[in-house]
């Protein structure tokens, strides 16, 4: 009898906890329910607005310095009322904004809140509270969470640069406008120029030279630059090696390359002097040769010869106007080396007025090259050399030397040789190559050994125009000489391959000029 008591027991405990459970299940159910959707139930009840959000938490993560991130919450009416976003508050002045897309948000419609963190005025972790004041009577303020994390702001320090140029140096023009356009993304370079061509700056440049270990042979030439504890030189100044040296010493403390000399333990101008006076004329002159070879000079004075033999000059007048033409260049190459055209060097307009003379030479050379070619092409063709095309007519030659003879005396042609060479050599100033000349440069401003440095100039500039007398001369006496006429005729198509590959190489060189400066 207990026996089967026992087991009514059970089975009523059992029954009563499914119950129970039932119960449990049931009312965890309504209050999903309930929360889920109260406002469709409050919509239902048809008596006032409803807002609710999609989210009312975010974290915008790590946060730069200077950014200001921004979240849009969204959210949507739920009533059968308009609904009305009276305010909007932030826990604190400045940190944040919060803008609504719209005040008034109509049954069924959606809105948005736009907000946007100030880092400026936060850092390391931060947790803040948007506050949103409304008409629906269920929730009349609602709470939007913003939190993150502001990185610490890094510190940039000043960049010093020290840059040595020279006036009408192509490479230097490259330089400045690598350094100009770099300068617009850091605002911490601190630039310093320095023309190598005044005697103050050659010191400067000597003593950082010794300083940063450049090797001595280019030591005063430009462009160079120097940063940080490096140097970059010539070919070495690009875009990315001068930006990775300003990220380099953004992060600390810089003492200016200029200030890091200090004269009283670097006797700069004594060393000047040591190294003028182991120059040999060899030397010197083997650098002014090298320099010398100047393709739109040559290109210059092989146009003005061949045009002076196609109007039938010929003899001293050729000769007056190339000899003239070469000396030009000389003096004015020696002038600026003694800083008589300094003033004329620094003209803005030079740059373009290079590049433009430039490709206008080298248009003059291509076209000069395609009529050449073609020369030829009808000579292999003929066997004749009566169609050639680069030559004058008799008839036109005669015409064109009568004319000149009344009207264009040689002196007009002597001074318009003068002139051209002057451009010329202003136009197609180039960086030096050799150590020589800013250090033959610096000696002549010491009373002492002036004499001697001009001596030394001299011959610089002499053996930097002998390249061109060469031209000159080969040009010369390959329209005069009755020898090279008759090598002409019974050669015809190899002189006419030569002058097609000798004008497109010089239009390739004056392209390649005017391009790249």
């Amino acid at each position: 009898m207990a026996k089967i008591n026992n087991h009514k027991l059970n089975k009523m405990n059992r029954e009563r906890m499914i119950l129970f459970l039932n119960i449990l299940v049931i009312l965890i159910l309504s209050v999903t329910f309930f929360i889920e959707f109260l406002p469709w139930s409050i919509a239902l009840a048809g008596s006032s607005p409803s807002i609710h959000f999609q989210e009312e938490s975010w974290d915008f993560g790590d946060i730069t310095p200077d950014e200001l991130p921004t979240y849009i919450f969204e959210f949507k009416n739920y009533g059968d009322e308009e609904l009305i976003i009276k305010d909007i508050k932030v826990d604190c002045e400045s940190c944040a904004d919060a803008l609504p897309s719209t005040k008034n948000i109509k049954p069924g419609e959606t809105g948005k809140i736009k907000v946007t963190i100030n880092s400026l005025d936060m850092e390391g972790r931060f947790s803040k509270r948007v506050y949103i004041f409304t008409n629906d009577p269920a929730h009349p303020r609602v709470t939007l969470n913003l939190s993150g994390f502001i990185k610490e702001k890094e510190v940039s320090f000043p960049v010093y640069m020290a840059y040595f140029y020279e006036q009408g140096c192509h490479d230097c023009d490259k330089a400045k406008a690598i350094w100009t356009s770099i300068r617009q993304e850091y605002p911490n370079l601190v630039i310093k120029s320095y023309d190598i061509s005044l005697a103050e700056n050659v010191e400067l440049a000597e003593a950082l030279g010794e300083l940063y270990k450049m090797p001595e042979e280019e030591r005063l030439l430009v462009p160079v630059i120097f940063i940080g504890n490096v140097y970059l030189f010539r070919n070495a100044i690009t875009y990315a090696n001068l930006e990775e040296l300003i990220q380099q010493n953004s992060n600390k403390e810089n003492i200016p390359p200029w200030e890091m000399v200090k004269e009283e333990e670097i006797e700069i101008k004594e060393r000047l002097i040591t190294r003028f006076q182991s120059f040999g004329l060899a030397a010197v002159a083997v650098s002014g040769l090298i320099d010398g070879i100047n393709p739109c000079a040559f290109a210059t004075i092989i146009f003005f010869i061949s045009y002076l033999t196609l109007i039938n000059r010929k003899g001293k007048e050729i000769l007056w106007v190339g000899g003239m033409f070469a000396f030009a260049v000389f003096l004015t190459y020696f002038l600026i080396g003694t800083g008589a055209l300094k003033i004329v060097t620094t003209l803005s307009f030079l740059p373009l007025a290079r590049k433009i003379f430039s490709l206008v030479t080298a248009g003059i050379a291509l076209v000069l090259g395609f009529i050449s070619l073609s020369d030829y092409i009808q000579f292999k063709r003929k066997g004749t050399t009566k169609d050639a095309k680069l030559q004058l007519s008799p008839f036109l030659k005669r015409m064109i030397h009568s004319t000149i003879r009344k009207n264009v005396r040689l002196s007009n042609y002597i001074l318009m040789a003068v002139v051209i060479g002057f451009i010329v050599s202003l136009l197609e100033l180039a960086c030096t190559g050799q150590i020589y000349l800013p250090t033959l440069m610096f000696i002549s401003t010491i009373p002492n050994l002036k004499i001697n440095a001009i001596f030394y100039l001299l011959l610089y500039n002499l053996m930097f125009i002998v390249p061109l007398v060469l031209v000159f001369t080969f040009t010369y006496w390959g329209t005069s000489s009755t020898q090279w006429a008759a090598l002409t005729q019974r050669n015809f198509g190899k002189i006419k391959m030569a002058m097609t590959l000798l004008f497109f190489g010089l239009a390739t060189l004056l392209v390649y000029t005017g391009i790249s400066y």
